[in-house]
């Protein structure tokens, strides 16, 4: 197997005003490969809490780097996850989905360490009477989780700003903005009596908004998706709900019949510790959209099922599969002794 330090990315120079979308998508590229082997490899799974995070700040500076290389605004508006409609589609839709993606699952690393330490952040006061320099310290988790988050956000946006997208695009990049959801609504399950839990279910309602009207105006089902989100998002509403007021309410999963009826407290949790066991969410949503294995296989089969869309009864064998994706609506099928 080739080092990634092997690899050299010699393009063409380029010429004139345009953005280099293509050079910048392949240097994220080799990035993306460098996170994935050092915070997602058996190896790097055995590192403790300090390695974690300081080969979790080795990565930060590799993204800031690629990141300070874009032009113009363009390294605000990427991490805000805010552009013209118009403009972000393409390479350069790419380019800011996996950036924040990259983001996202760096910092979701330090989930896998028990340990934690503080570190000091550098926050700029834009008040005249203050020192407008602070320098704060907070726990590692801390400062992790609120980078995860917020790029789990952008990567919401982002993806719902594409105006009137092909199906090929959507459910080629639908990876992203489901993987968005999960880290999302772990945060919510984290911490259901904070306000900030009813702003990140506000976030997960906006993409799920966006699928819907995509399905109404295309007349192509994306029921399984559409289904799974709802039941995401009543969860963690009741979870919250629950911390609110500590009122009882009705389960949201769906019960196999001849089964015990659960608690929602008990769908809560049992969802909570799928998602927080995961060694990265986009596995999860990877396994949730796919028919190939990854570490998380035995994860994301359990989730399919607890959101009552296991792979078996899809004919695609894809747990969430379109409906556009079954064998019967391309003019295929499986022989009978097949099956």
């Amino acid at each position: 197997m080739i080092s990634d330090d092997d690899i050299e990315i010699d393009l063409p120079e380029t010429r004139g005003t345009d953005v280099p979308w293509f050079r910048l998508r392949a240097q994220l590229a080799k990035i993306e490969a460098q996170i994935s082997r050092r915070l997602y490899t058996a190896k790097s799974l055995k590192l403790d809490g300090g390695q974690i995070f300081q080969t979790i700040l080795d990565c930060e500076v590799l993204l800031d780097g690629w990141k300070s290389s874009l032009p113009g605004t363009l390294d605000d508006d990427i991490v805000d996850g805010i552009s013209d409609a118009d403009s972000l589609q393409g390479d350069k839709l790419d380019v800011f989905l996996v950036f924040n993606n990259c983001l996202l699952l760096t910092h979701w690393a330090l989930r896998h360490s028990s340990q934690d330490g503080p570190i000091a952040l550098r926050v700029e006061r834009t008040q005249s009477h203050l020192d407008p320099i602070l320098h704060v310290d907070v726990p590692r988790s801390r400062h992790c989780l609120l980078r995860s988050r917020s790029a789990a956000q952008a990567v919401i946006r982002i993806y719902c700003t594409y105006r009137e997208p092909p199906f090929t695009f959507l459910w080629r990049n639908l990876a992203y903005p489901l993987c968005a959801v999960l880290v999302l609504i772990t945060d919510i399950l984290d911490e259901p009596a904070t306000a900030q839990a009813i702003k990140l279910l506000q976030a997960t309602r906006s993409f799920s908004r966006f699928l819907q009207r995509f399905e109404r105006e295309e007349r192509c089902s994306l029921n399984q998706v559409l289904r799974s989100c709802a039941t995401l998002q009543r969860t963690a509403q009741l979870a919250v709900q629950e911390a609110h007021e500590g009122s009882v309410v009705e389960s949201p999963l769906v019960i196999t019949p001849g089964t015990p009826r659960s608690t929602p407290r008990e769908d809560a949790e049992t969802l909570h510790s799928i998602l927080r066991s995961a060694t990265n969410p986009m596995y999860l949503a990877q396994g949730l959209l796919g028919n190939q294995p990854n570490r998380d296989q035995a994860l994301y089969t359990k989730l399919a099922e607890l959101l009552g869309c296991p792979a078996h009864e899809n004919p695609t064998g894809i747990p969430l599969g379109s409906e556009v994706l079954w064998p019967p609506s391309y003019g295929l099928s499986l022989a009978p002794d097949a099956r």
